[in-house]
């Protein structure tokens, strides 16, 4: 690899293991972390003004239609459950970054390879997400990236640039007429020896005559 790896490859007699960190790109964890910051920053003002205004609301509605400790304790729920709703639109939304941002920041991505499967995982501290590809449905492992903003575009169509930049080298492969993506943490050189000691290791991965 190069002098400074990214990626580690632990030899398990029958398999290999192969691990790759996902990309600590200053720029992209700052952009994330003042987007966060912009988002709940902003999300303040519906939290407290949406809820006062169901407050104002209820307290108006049930006012000398009700007992006066009755009445407080249906404002003060409408109120409290309002907030809790807001809260939880406003964290659900903002989720998909926060969860970008901790990919960047701790994500790891784990891959397994034998003779008789390819799996490929996504770790996030204990959290741990994978999908197994036998190998004789694996063919064309090789390094991959998108060439130009058609490419690009064709990636983020079909859903693969949100994880990966369509615009960094990766490996890739054909599974099922499909092609599937990963080692985006790679450098270019990493992904290419990865490539070979997988076809050197196991011949089922090589390009089939």
């Amino acid at each position: 690899m190069t002098s400074r790896p990214r990626c580690t490859v632990e030899d398990r007699g029958t398999s290999l293991r192969i691990t790759i960190p996902g990309r600590r790109e200053p720029f992209w964890i700052l952009l994330l972390v003042f987007w966060q910051v912009l988002w709940w920053s902003l999300g303040i003002w519906p939290l407290l003004a949406i809820p006062a205004l169901v407050r104002s609301f209820t307290a108006t509605m049930v006012e000398g239609r009700l007992d006066a400790g009755v009445a407080q304790g249906i404002v003060i729920g409408a109120t409290v459950v309002t907030a809790l709703v807001v809260l939880g639109i406003w964290a659900a939304l903002s989720a998909p970054m926060g969860c970008f941002l901790l990919w960047r920041l701790r994500g790891e991505e784990i891959v397994e390879v034998s003779n008789w499967a390819l799996k490929i995982g996504h770790r996030l501290w204990r959290w741990e997400r994978s999908r197994e590809y036998r190998a004789d449905e694996v063919s064309g492992l090789s390094l991959y990236r998108a060439e130009g903003w058609r490419a690009y575009l064709s990636d983020l169509v079909r859903h693969e640039a949100w994880r990966l930049s369509g615009r960094r080298p990766s490996i890739a492969m054909q599974v099922g007429g499909r092609r599937v993506r990963w080692g985006e943490g790679c450098s270019k050189i990493e992904a290419e020896q990865i490539i070979g000691m997988i076809q050197e290791r196991f011949p089922v991965y090589r390009e089939k005559a």
